[in-house]
C-alpha cells in the first residue's frame, strides 16, 4: 500500500493559534511522522502554503497522487490564520470560514489525480468547504489536537480506534 501525504499541515506541528490558546509542549507529533510511524516510505510533498496563491508545487503534489494507492491531504489553519492579537504579533480576524482557496484548489486538483482521497483538516475554528466539498470523499476534521496530533490521527486513519467523535458546532456550507 502507498500513500501520499500532501498538504501544508502535513509536517507541521500544528497545535494552536496565538493568544489564550497557545501551548508549549515538550514535543509535538506532525501529522507526517505519525503515518510514517506506520507507514514509514509514505510519500510526502507539500504541494501549497496554507495560504496565498502560489501553484508552483501542484505538479508534484499530482505526481504524488497518481503514483500513490492512497492520497491523505493536510491542511486547514494554522496561526498566521487565526488567535487572539498579542505583544509583537497581529493576528486579524478571518473574513471568512472559507478553507483558504489555495488548499480548496489542490484539492480539487489532487481528487482529479487519484480519487482516493482522504482530507484532513487541523484548525481551532471552522472552515467550510464549499469549492471542494464535492471532491472529498472521507473527512476527518481533528481541530488542534494536540501534541500527539500525528499519531492519534494516524490512529483514526488506519483504523486503531474509531473516535465516534461528535461535533460541537454547526460546520457551514457557506458563509452565506
Amino acid at each position: 500500500l502507498s500513500i501520499a501525504v500532501i498538504g501544508p499541515n502535513a509536517a507541521a506541528e500544528n497545535l494552536n493559534c496565538f493568544g489564550s490558546s497557545e501551548t508549549q509542549p515538550a514535543y509535538a507529533v506532525s501529522l507526517l511522522a505519525g503515518i510514517r510511524a506506520v507507514v514509514p516510505k509514505a510519500a510526502y510533498v507539500q504541494g501549497c502554503a496554507i495560504s496565498g496563491d502560489d501553484t508552483s508545487g501542484f505538479a508534484a503534489a499530482e505526481a504524488a497522487a497518481r503514483a500513490a494507492d492512497i492520497v491523505i491531504f493536510a491542511g486547514g489553519l494554522d496561526k498566521t490564520l487565526e488567535g487572539e492579537s498579542i505583544i509583537g504579533v497581529q493576528v486579524q480576524d478571518r473574513t471568512t470560514t472559507a478553507l483558504p482557496a489555495i488548499q480548496q484548489q489542490l484539492i480539487r486538483r489532487l481528487h482529479a489525480a487519484n480519487p482516493h482521497l482522504v482530507v484532513v483538516l487541523q484548525s481551532g475554528g471552522i472552515v467550510s468547504l464549499a469549492d471542494c466539498i464535492t471532491d472529498i470523499p472521507a473527512l476527518v476534521y481533528s481541530f488542534y489536537s494536540g501534541q500527539e496530533a500525528g499519531n492519534g490521527i494516524a490512529d483514526v486513519l488506519f483504523g486503531a480506534v474509531n473516535p465516534a467523535g461528535r461535533l460541537p458546532m454547526t460546520m457551514p456550507v457557506s458563509d452565506e
